[in-house]
């Protein structure tokens, strides 16, 4: 997982059986398979974030600022009230 994708290609990591996602698209490929667990670990460790505190808005804000907008979307989507 890198947001530096041109340094590591996929044909050079085919041969070992891996491939280079971005962050965005990790978490992508956990939100279709636990999208559940993906928002409750986030929001947990949002709430514990204390100084300064993160509410939902701002943790999509720094979300989006770190190439993040899948991510971000989702929260979005599924924030609380």
């Amino acid at each position: 997982m890198t947001h530096n994708l041109k340094d590591f290609p996929n044909t050079a990591l085919e041969p070992l059986g891996i491939r280079a996602l971005s962050p965005d698209n990790f978490f992508k490929l956990l939100i279709k398979s636990h999208p559940n667990k993906v928002y409750q670990g986030i929001e947990e460790a949002r709430k514990r974030w204390k100084n300064p505190p993160f509410s939902q808005e701002d943790l999509i804000t720094c979300m989006q600022k770190n190439k993040l907008q899948q991510l971000a979307r989702f929260i979005a989507q599924h924030k609380e009230g």
